[in-house]
């Protein structure tokens, strides 16, 4: 956990009743550490709850169980608004290049990257959670994104994005195949841009005012 955790924060608080305002805020912190070590099938309320030092009763109090608890606690880093912001800020640079900044920025942050390597890791064994990462990362992000950029076949060119993303975080902190996790932030946003570039089929990322079509 984060350094400047108290050593004691694994101990038991002395009961649910007890617990100050602040547990609600730890609770959704080491169930977000948990799920992205150890994956949706490996948590369980019980662990979760000794971790933050609370009564198991306080979770099914404040989430109602597991499932509601991986719910709350995963969300992206970044809405739909922010990065079609950033998109459109005027620069030399490809869309697909200022893209991969943006993905490869989200996960070199420890937060965001844990909370995606959790949703990640349930979906492989979790059908529900799979609905959520397909929710968070198509419905609620990449296609918002596509359609506002009157990208040409955006559910589609959204998705393979989204392939790109799931797989690389895979490939670079699941996996940890040695050549990504050897490679440096920068070298893998060059290659991942031309690789976004040619799914999102443009050529410059559109200013403020225009728009960019899909070839």
């Amino acid at each position: 956990m984060a350094a400047e955790d108290s050593p004691k924060r694994a101990g038991r608080r002395p009961s649910a009743s007890a617990a100050g305002s602040g547990a609600r805020e730890e609770i959704e912190v080491v169930a977000r550490q948990q799920f992205a070590d150890l994956g949706y099938e490996r948590v369980s309320v019980r662990g979760v709850a000794r971790e933050a030092g609370v009564d198991p009763k306080l979770i099914h109090h404040y989430f109602g169980g597991k499932e509601a608890l991986f719910a709350a606690v995963v969300e992206l880093p970044l809405t739909p608004g922010e990065v079609v912001a950033e998109l459109r800020v005027p620069s030399e640079e490809t869309l697909g290049h200022r893209l991969a900044r943006i993905v490869i920025g989200m996960q070199g942050n420890a937060l965001s990257r844990m909370t995606m390597l959790g949703v990640i890791r349930a979906a492989t064994s979790q059908p529900r959670a799979a609905e959520r990462i397909r929710a968070l990362l198509t419905s609620r992000l990449l296609v918002p994104v596509a359609r506002e950029l009157e990208i040409d076949q955006p559910d589609l060119r959204a998705a393979l994005v989204g392939s790109q993303v799931v797989g690389l975080m895979m490939a670079r902190y699941v996996v940890k195949l040695p050549a990504l996790a050897r490679a440096s932030d920068e070298e893998i946003t060059e290659l991942l841009a031309a690789s976004l570039d040619a799914v999102l089929g443009s050529v410059i990322t559109p200013a403020a005012g225009n728009s960019t079509a899909g070839s």
